[in-house]
Parts: structure tokens; C-alpha cells; sequence
């Protein structure tokens, strides 16, 4: 599961490469789901199907869950659209899911497979065309009867599955490096890793194929990037490409320097953008993904920016140390500061729709929007106004997403609370203003889910940051005075 912001939500993993759960859509038929913390109760969990209609499904004392996504991608990978098919959790070693089309409730879980030994939470992998073929992948009990020993054996269900379906078995000694993919997001198989050699298999982990180039000592890294055709490693100091298509693992693309780590990793259609920084400065550098040319210097900057980079159509976003917000073009040509913090600011951005929104903060924060080539805000500032929390998106890194506005909070004081504020919708493009609707005294922190279909969404109110769930909310983007408290 991906972090909460203003709210942290454990709970199994998924899939390299995957943002985590939740989905939107603009009509009935399409279900979100909020993911939140109950009452500040460690281990329970709240999820909705929520639709134009405010349905509300409720879980308590379940274990952690995953969702499960029906997905639309385009060309660079980010989903145009996604709807949430399924809840995923285990309970008394059995794998369990939740229809959230058919559920009346959240409490009796249909069994995925015969698994009757699983022991906690596992991994999902999302499979987009068809999130009835998404795997989990899950530790079982061994011979011994118990969890967490050596001879627990490694499973893998498909959603699909019936209770009579025997789970599938994961190959000794092999550890799963990264699902592949094809242009869909369908999933092709699993590259794997025995600690001498990368294999291929099938998608039931069967037919093994020695990768050609795969002999590495040293293990792969979580792929920093992928495209329809295979995934790009770190493999010691090295970046590498993975082509699935012929089953080979190229030579090193680009080595980092001895002293140098690499920081963030983005991706558009056809290349990667990423840092590499050491104890002086940062350096901005982009591959094709595929490995088909050689690596490029786009920037050099003093001090450690490494962790501050995004994406538009045609620039890379990041922050200087000093707070400024700078603009890049893809190939390094021109450079330009949207924003530079006043004395005792402090600025955050994030990309969204292909606009740069700045939040700058000294005694209360300031909202501006900005093109990706202009340091001049698109309309006029707004006072007391900050971006809504996101789900499912670490600050600033909304990569992935379909939001169609930007949703933010005009709070009533200069308190840094979301109470009695109002929620506002921002078009990207225009700044262009529409009130939702207003909080009340107890929606202290707001949260929307970071992945919309169109203008319908949906979102959250704490008690605080990291504080209990106050209410649940739907809302159109394009429709003053839509906001409205489902539970």
C-alpha cells in the first residue's frame, strides 16, 4: 500500500511499480475506494464502494487489505482510467476477496483458492485489463505447521480462483525481481532471481528461461522503470534494461559515479529522467528506457536536490536547496525559476494535469498555479489555500494519476486546519474557481483520492494530521456545492 498523507495506512505490498489501490469513475457503475484509518484502532481498516449514489461498504477487524484495479493506460504508462474490482486480504490463513460490484457488505470475504495456511498479508500484482487475473503472492505455512520458519513455502493465487483451486507454487530459491507487463499493463510473467542467475517464467511460474546477458552476482533492484516492451534495474552501480520481448538483460546503460547514489527515477513514453547526487551536487540525467542510445547530462546543481523531481508534457520540475521551484526542458536547453521563496518562506509544489501547483508558506500558506514555462501564476494567488492531502501519491508525485482538477482547502484562519474551510476545485489550465462545498469544525484534515476518472471523486476528513477518520466524502469537480458527507 502506498502512504496516506496526513495519515499513514499499513498494509501488504504490491507490485513494483504499482501505486497502490483506489479508483475512480463518473457514473454509478464505477466503484472508488477510500482507504482510511477507523478510529485510531491499530488494525482496523475502512473501504467504501463509493459511487454517484454514496454507497458505503464498511470492514472492521480485517487484516490489512489491497484493491484490486480494472486500469486503462496510455502511452507513457499512467492510467487514463481505473476502477477498483476487488478487495484482497487474508484472515485465519485463508485468502480472502471482496466483490465490491456485488457486496452488500464487507464482513464475509468469498475464498480465493484452497489456501488455508497463509500466513499474513502478501503482495499484489495488479493485472489492468482484467483485475480478476491480478496475483497475490503470499508466504504458507511449511511442513513444520508454522509461520515464519524456514521451510514456509512461497504461493501465489489469481483472483479468479474458486475455493477448490489449488494455489500456485513459487520456485525454490527464487525470488520474484519484477512482474512484466505488456502495453496493456497485462501481466506476461516473472523475471526472478536465484542469487547467480535472472530467469524467466510464465505467469503460473512454470517454463523457466535463463535470461541471455542475466548472470549477475549482484541482486537487482526494484525496477526504477518500465515500459510495454521490459524494465529498467539498478544492479550494483548500474542501470540496465530487461527486454522481454527477446529475454535478454543489456550491458550497463549508465554507471554512477563511485561516490554517487541515484535519487528519483520518472519516466515518460520513451525515457527515463533520474538523479544522481553525491556529498556536493546533483546531477539531472535522462536514458531511453529501452537502452536504445546513450544516457544524457540535462543539469548539474550544487547541494542535494535528489529527492525533488517530476514531470511534465515537455519539462522536469524540481527544487533548489533554497526552496526555489525550477523548470527544465527534457533535453537541458532552458532553464527557468517558476517560483522563488520570499525571506522565511518555506515552497512545496506538486505536478498535477500538467500544472505546476506551488504552495508557498510563511504565517499562512499561499496556492499559485503555474504553467510549466511560466513563472507567472495562471489567475491570482490564493490566500490561506493549500492542496487537499493525497491518497495513494507521495508528496508532490502524482505520476500515474487522472485528477482533472486541482482540489484544495480555503481555510477560514490562518490555524493550519482544514476546519470550516471551503473545498475548492481549480481547473489546470485556467485557474478557474468552483467551491464544492464547506467543511465543518470537526473535518480538521481533508484527503482526496489522488486517482479520479474525470470530475467524479472522492475523500476524507482526520481529526487531525495522522489523527481518526471524521467523515467520508463524494464530490464533483465541476459542480459548485457538490461536496457531500456519505458517512
Amino acid at each position: 500500500m502506498a502512504a496516506l498523507l496526513g495519515g499513514c495506512l499499513g498494509g501488504p505490498q504490491v507490485g513494483d511499480g504499482d501505486s497502490g489501490g483506489g479508483g475512480g469513475g463518473g457514473n454509478p457503475s464505477n466503484r472508488q475506494v477510500v482507504l482510511a484509518p477507523k478510529n485510531g484502532e491499530g488494525g482496523i481498516r475502512l473501504f467504501s464502494s463509493v459511487s454517484a449514489s454514496g454507497t458505503v461498504i464498511e470492514a472492521n477487524n480485517i487484516a490489512p487489505i489491497a484493491v484490486a484495479e480494472r486500469r486503462t493506460l496510455d502511452a507513457n504508462g499512467a492510467f487514463t482510467d481505473a476502477r477498483s474490482e476487488f478487495v484482497v486480504y487474508e484472515d485465519g490463513g485463508k485468502i480472502l476477496k471482496v466483490d465490491l460490484a456485488t457486496s452488500a457488505n464487507a464482513t464475509t470475504g468469498v475464498q480465493v483458492s484452497s489456501e488455508s495456511e497463509a500466513c499474513g498479508a502478501g503482495t499484489l500484482y495488479q493485472n489492468a485489463p482484467d483485475a480478476g487475473l491480478a496475483m497475490y503472492v503470499y508466504a504458507s505455512q511449511g511442513t513444520d505447521n508454522a509461520c515464519g520458519t524456514n521451510d514456509d513455502a512461497r504461493r501465489a493465487v489469481r483472483l479468479s480462483m474458486t475455493s477448490s483451486d489449488a494455489p500456485l507454487t513459487l520456485p525454490a530459491a527464487e525470488t520474484i525481481v519484477a512482474h512484466l507487463t505488456d502495453g496493456s499493463g497485462a501481466l506476461a510473467g516473472w523475471l526472478m532471481f536465484n542469487g547467480t542467475t535472472l530467469s524467466r517464467y510464465s505467469t503460473t511460474f512454470t517454463n523457466r528461461e535463463s535470461v541471455a546477458g542475466g548472470a549477475v552476482v549482484t541482486t537487482p533492484d526494484p525496477p526504477k522503470t518500465r515500459d510495454a516492451n521490459g524494465v529498467l534495474f539498478q544492479i550494483g552501480s548500474d542501470l540496465r534494461y530487461y527486454n522481454q520481448n527477446n529475454n535478454t538483460l543489456s550491458d550497463a546503460l549508465f554507471t554512477k559515479a563511485a561516490a554517487a547514489q541515484f535519487g528519483i527515477f520518472r519516466h515518460d513514453a520513451l525515457r527515463t529522467y533520474f538523479t544522481e547526487f553525491d556529498s556536493s551536487e546533483t546531477r539531472f540525467r535522462s536514458l531511453p528506457t529501452n537502452g536504445s542510445g546513450a544516457s544524457a547530462l540535462l543539469a548539474q546543481q550544487a547541494g542535494n536536490t535528489s529527492n525533488s523531481l517530476e514531470l511534465t508534457t515537455n519539462r522536469l520540475i524540481y527544487q533548489l536547496p533554497d526552496g526555489t521551484v525550477r523548470s527544465l526542458a527534457k533535453d537541458g536547453t532552458d532553464v527557468l525559476n517558476l517560483r522563488t521563496p520570499a525571506a522565511g518562506a518555506l515552497l512545496s509544489f506538486a505536478v498535477i494535469n500538467n500544472a505546476v501547483a506551488i504552495t508557498e508558506t510563511t504565517n499562512q500558506p499561499t496556492l499559485s498555479i503555474h504553467g510549466e514555462t511560466s513563472s507567472t501564476p495562471t489567475g491570482s494567488n490564493r490566500a490561506n489555500t493549500v492542496l487537499a492531502g493525497f491518497t495513494k501519491a507521495s508528496s508532490g508525485n502524482l505520476f500515474g494519476t487522472s485528477l482533472s482538477k486541482i482540489i484544495a482547502v480555503r481555510r477560514l484562519t490562518n490555524a493550519a486546519t482544514d476546519a470550516s474551510g471551503a473545498v475548492i476545485a481549480l481547473d489546470p489550465a485556467t485557474a478557474v474557481e468552483v467551491n464544492l462545498g464547506a467543511l465543518s469544525t470537526q473535518d480538521l484534515r481533508f484527503v482526496i483520492d489522488a486517482l479520479q476518472t474525470g470530475d467524479f471523486g472522492s475523500g476524507y476528513s482526520l481529526s487531525g494530521a495522522g489523527g481518526a477518520l471524521q467523515r467520508m466524502f463524494v464530490f464533483d469537480a465541476a459542480a459548485a456545492s457538490s461536496l457531500r458527507a456519505v458517512q
